[in-house]
């Protein structure tokens, strides 16, 4: 008797959802975040948007942000605005100390200190990455010529939320970006291709093998000794980004600067995995919109002003060259075969690093033609 009620009543309910219209694919389906009626009202089991939540009850919290960068750089001052952004969107529930410099930990220690809980936000550059973010890494190879800095961090973006690299799974992601426009500040002119070799360059551990590809003696040296090491000879000149030469005042101990369409350093904004769980559904729907507000217009260009760097440094006498097309694509050419190889040694570990290499170009591609010049 009871089964028989059972078949009668699921029968029964099976009419009425077929009399009012519905199927289950929408049901299913989220609801829509806003309507094309003519009154235009949102649904009313729509996510709230970010300036409607109420954060009264929420904990606040001071996050330790931990950056190696100067508290004056470019790239804390843009992440500064993020960080108070955020601090507003959330009525003040989330604030957060800065603690740059490396005051708290260095550079290469970051990660660690992120994953221990000494920090809890940390902004990451991946060419210290060695060894802990080996698929990222390598991308601190050249490889892709990207049109401008939106562009790379658009393409970076899109590949981690496709890959979902498991290095990273440890943390909670803010976002990822790209910043770009290298060059080659010397104390001899680059003119051509050729001018490379045979030259001791300075550059940080990921790119050595890069430089030496080009036919350069790569020099490993930390940043700051940088400028003592091209006034005193020790190297010839700096491998890095434009705006970083120009903030160290290069210009004072080298006369040329050859650019270098090639270089583009990855960072990462990223956020201890149990603090952000421990944030409100409201305080972490502020962050995301904070984060989705100020990507394209804000983060992704970089915060480096490129085009006033170059001006600086040719007002105190360096001399900007450029090099021709083919002498470029020569760079390319060996750069490329420098990631395709790194690709290839991810593939003997089990990372599919040339797949993960392939759509990498293909985003390049994609975001290139959305954002180029």
């Amino acid at each position: 008797m009871k089964k028989f009620l059972c078949i009668v009543l699921t029968f029964a309910m099976a009419l009425a959802l077929c009399a009012c219209g519905s199927n289950p694919q929408s049901v299913a389906s989220p609801p829509p975040t806003s309507s094309n009626d003519s009154n235009n009202e949102p649904s009313a089991t729509a996510a709230p948007e970010p300036s409607e939540w109420d954060f009264s009850n929420d904990k606040s919290v001071n996050l330790t942000f931990a950056t190696y960068l100067s508290e004056t750089d470019p790239s804390t001052l843009m992440l500064i605005e993020y960080m108070d952004k955020i601090k507003e969107a959330t009525d003040g529930t989330v604030e957060y100390t800065l603690l740059a410099g490396g005051t708290l930990c260095s550079g290469a220690e970051e990660l660690d200190a992120l994953r221990n809980g000494l920090a809890d936000i940390v902004w990451f550059p991946t060419a210290y990455g060695s060894g802990q973010l080996p698929m990222l890494y390598m991308f601190e190879y050249p490889g892709v010529a990207f049109e401008n800095n939106t562009a790379a961090s658009c393409a970076l973006n899109e590949w981690v939320e496709t890959i979902q690299p498991a290095e990273l799974s440890d943390y909670h992601i803010m976002f990822t970006c790209m910043q770009g426009d290298g060059c080659y500040l010397t104390s001899y002119p680059i003119r051509t291709y050729e001018d490379f070799a045979n030259h001791q360059i300075r550059c940080g551990d990921a790119l050595a093998p890069v430089l030496s590809c080009y036919g350069i003696q790569p020099t490993i040296m930390v940043f700051s000794e940088v400028y003592e090491g091209i006034r005193t000879g020790v190297v010839e000149g700096f491998y890095g980004l434009i705006p970083a030469a120009n903030n160290i005042k290069l210009y004072e101990v080298a006369g040329y600067l050859t650019h270098d369409p090639y270089y583009v350093g990855s960072y990462l904004m990223l956020m201890n995995q149990d603090v952000w769980n421990g944030l409100s559904e409201g305080q972490q729907a502020a962050i995301n919109a904070v984060t989705e507000e100020l990507y394209i217009d804000t983060i992704a260009p970089g915060a480096n002003d490129v085009d006033g760097a170059l001006a600086n440094m040719e007002a105190n006498g360096v001399e900007l060259i450029s090099l021709s097309d083919d002498d470029l694509a020569k760079m390319g050419e060996a750069s490329s075969s420098v990631q395709n190889s790194y690709a290839e040694d991810l593939d003997s570990k089990g990372y599919n690093g040339t797949e993960a290499l392939e759509l990498f170009k293909e985003l390049g591609e994609k975001y290139n033609d959305i954002y180029g010049k």
